[in-house]
């Protein structure tokens, strides 16, 4: 990272400014604050240019930082174009909007665009074409698979989604490729510090969240609105108390412990390096996880400490709160009651998964169409409410979603990526291996959400770079 940064990326940091000013110029009716928040990170960004001499390394920073923040804008339902009305949605089932059938940019999406335009600026398009020319990687053959699905179901939402995915595949081939070397123990302080500073902004707001049983109204970075027993938002009957889940900023609080065991998940894999700033992160990301609720992440991140730090840790004890323990014990034997309609909802939609795949396996539905292709026959809980969500398991909403060749498309550039990477076998990989089959057979954001697919891209980005497992003797010195 020591290099300066020459005229090209200067012109280009200077680029970036300018057209994200006029861009949020016109956000500035819909939303002042959330205009000054994404004008605020724009700066951070240029900023760290300067820290850390690589605009490139700058921008996968800015992707860590914004990853929490579920600032979006909805794309219109219809737009026209030569004085032809085009609908690029139908967000409506059975008279119920869905916001899974609306097309939504997110910040993560312009944060990426923003890293491939930095690694083109450092590296010309060469980087891309040596990657483009190697047809081994499939690389192309999804590309044309994708687009090709999205155009015969004639579907915007489709195509949308399709480009999405190839943006964020491309995304994790990028870091794999660009970040090959060996880095800086500053490199790995730096992510530590961007970490620590979400987990302790997610924490404080989740556990606030959970306290007042509704959300702080900071809408302008992304929280929900959210009332604990307000239809839509999730919440839980303990102790004969109605209790918020912790969000933080993102749509749901089981995507909030996705993120803090990926939190958990970094702190493990440097704390070799560096072991003050991944134990406090360590137990930060805990502490927030605790106060989503979420059953199988906290089992999960039981089963990380298990396996990995059950020498260190025993005889410690971190006092929550005096009912917490009591609650969440509460919380793991309501699957074994008839309080708690989780499992049955999501076996529901498992076998409406089966019936769609069957009617669609060549082809599938398209990206983003699996609850839109329930509308003839909508499953409902055992309350009566309709389950317009996508299946939670991304392995079956992948091929329920792409059809069998998009679908193999996607698992064969996985697996050429991850086996040209993968010099030798170790325990952090296997637990990533067990998030992504635990958290991916019961739950879908992983693949349905901007901020899931992320977390899963860089899930991807831990299990493929092998110098993150190198121990300080084989990392250079700054």
């Amino acid at each position: 990272m020591e290099r300066k940064i020459i005229n090209k990326e200067k012109v280009f940091i200077i680029t970036v400014f300018i057209l994200s000013s006029m861009c949020l110029s016109f956000l500035l009716r819909e939303s002042l604050h959330k205009s000054l928040f994404l004008f605020l990170t724009i700066l951070i960004w240029i900023v760290s240019t300067f820290y850390t001499k690589s605009i490139s390394f700058s921008s996968l920073l800015y992707i860590l930082f914004v990853l929490p923040f579920n600032v979006t804008l909805q794309l219109p339902y219809s737009v026209h174009i030569l004085g032809t009305e085009v609908l690029l949605s139908t967000p409506f089932i059975a008279g119920i909007y869905v916001n899974y059938l609306i097309p939504t940019v997110s910040i993560l999406d312009i944060a990426i665009l923003l890293l491939l335009a930095s690694v083109v600026v450092e590296n010309s398009f060469s980087f891309y074409w040596k990657m483009i020319k190697d047809w081994r990687n499939g690389i192309i053959i999804l590309f044309v698979v994708l687009i090709t699905q999205a155009l015969i179901l004639n579907n915007f939402l489709s195509l949308f989604n399709s480009i999405r995915l190839f943006l964020y595949i491309l995304f994790f081939i990028t870091v794999i490729v660009k970040f090959k070397r060996k880095v800086s123990s500053k490199v790995y302080s730096t992510i530590l510090l961007v970490f620590l500073f979400n987990t302790i902004i997610q924490g404080v707001i989740s556990i606030i969240q959970f306290s007042r049983g509704a959300s702080l109204g900071m809408n302008s970075i992304g929280e929900s609105q959210v009332v604990a027993g307000m239809q839509g938002s999730s919440f839980l009957e303990l102790g004969g108390q109605l209790f918020l889940r912790g969000y933080g900023t993102f749509p749901h609080p089981n995507l909030l412990a996705g993120y803090l065991l990926l939190s958990i998940l970094v702190g493990i894999l440097f704390f070799t390096k560096n072991k003050i700033l991944p134990t406090i992160l360590i137990i930060f990301s805990f502490i927030a996880l605790l106060f989503t609720f979420t059953r199988v992440s906290i089992l999960l991140a039981g089963i990380f400490f298990l396996v990995i730090f059950v020498k260190k840790i025993i005889g410690k004890r971190y006092i929550l709160s005096s009912f917490l323990p009591t609650l969440l014990l509460e919380r793991f034997m309501n699957l074994f009651s008839n309080r708690d309609s989780g499992l049955n909802d999501r076996v529901l939609l498992f076998k409406k998964s089966f019936e769609i795949l069957k009617e669609n396996w060549f082809l599938g539905v398209g990206i983003g169409n699996f609850v839109k292709s329930m509308e003839k026959v909508i499953p409902r809980t055992a309350r009566g409410i309709p389950l317009l969500q996508p299946v939670h398991n991304i392995f079956l909403l992948s091929i329920s979603e792409l059809g069998s060749i998009g679908f193999l498309s996607l698992v064969y550039v996985f697996f050429y990526f991850c086996m040209s990477n993968i010099k030798k076998w170790n325990l952090i990989r296997s637990l990533v291996i067990l998030y992504i089959l635990i958290i991916g057979s019961f739950d879908h954001y992983l693949f349905s959400l901007p901020q899931g697919l992320m977390i899963f891209s860089l899930l991807l980005v831990i299990l493929c770079l092998d110098h993150l497992y190198n121990d300080k003797e084989n990392v250079e010195k700054n």
